[in-house]
């Protein structure tokens, strides 16, 4: 059996929550005579479906993958939730070192490399930019000032997806509001290369864009964080710089930029590796 929640994009923060509530809630209630339940990329909830797991599917196998720490729950509440999840899949190995500062084993945490999106179909579309850009964007635990201190430095046409409406940039900048999935793709596809300033801290940042520029064949710069450095190798198929660090990350984005076939080697390289991160590896790998 599979659940998947309703889709919560552009949704209110309140209902959101309940909404993430009451599918933790009903996923465990159906799951309770299952041999094993997995949750996938949740926080709080997976914290309230372990808990309820004790009450009403104690001798079913829990596992949690891609665990979203909470921010503002307390630890001694998180520590609590989490005892109940017999084994952790993580897609950053620093999440085992985060999981074990809270008291988690770590010979039950196993990382396993979260799989790359199928865009054989995907068409571009919405792009109206003519010249040669970057690109960058998410959400979850962005750095917007190194990356804007970054682009204006390297003075590289860029086009950015960024939530923050009161950040200014420089006018080799086109920034946007948050973006759909689809239209952030669509940049994605037309752009050189993806740019990505994370911040470094515990705090959960996913490589989801990252693969999605992987599938399109776009390399990556990227700073040295849990999330960025488990997929990237550097020279490879993308550069790190380490985080905080605006000049650093400026000389890679201008280095590349002026170098087309290097851009070219390492997309081709980046695509083989989405390639290889298929959703029938992943799930193999959690299910064993």
């Amino acid at each position: 059996m599979v659940s998947v929640r309703e889709v919560d994009w552009a949704m209110g923060p309140i209902r959101r929550r309940v909404q993430h509530l009451e599918g933790a809630l009903q996923f465990v209630w159906r799951a309770r005579r299952a041999e094993r339940m997995v949750v996938c990329t949740a926080g709080t909830p997976l914290v309230v479906a372990a808990l309820a797991k004790r009450l009403v599917a104690r001798r079913t196998e829990f596992i949690a993958v891609d665990f979203l720490r909470p921010p503002r729950l307390p630890s001694w509440a998180l520590k609590f939730g989490l005892r109940s999840v017999d084994r952790f899949v993580v897609v950053r190995r620093g999440d085992i070192e985060i999981l074990s500062g809270l008291g988690y084993p770590r010979e039950r945490c196993r990382f396993v490399e979260f799989p790359g999106p199928d865009l054989s179909d995907f068409v571009a579309s919405h792009v109206v930019r003519s010249e040669a850009f970057v690109y960058s964007g998410g959400n979850a635990q962005r750095d917007w000032v190194t990356l804007f201190e970054a682009l204006r430095q390297a003075r590289v046409p860029a086009v950015v997806s960024c939530p923050d409406p009161t950040v200014s940039v420089s006018s080799n900048v086109e920034k946007l509001g948050q973006v759909r999935p689809d239209q952030g793709r669509s940049w994605l596809a037309q752009s050189e290369f993806l740019v990505m300033a994370v911040f470094d801290n515990d705090l959960p940042s996913g490589p989801l864009l990252l693969l999605d520029a992987f599938a399109l064949g776009r390399c990556v710069v990227a700073t040295d964080t849990n999330g960025t450095r488990d997929y990237i190798r550097p020279g490879e198929n993308g550069i790190l710089v380490p985080p905080d660090d605006p000049e650093a990350l400026a000389e890679a984005v201008r280095d590349l930029f002026g170098s087309p076939d290097r851009i070219r080697t390492m997309g081709q390289k980046a695509r083989a590796t989405a390639t290889k991160l298929t959703a029938e590896r992943f799930w193999s790998e959690v299910l064993r």
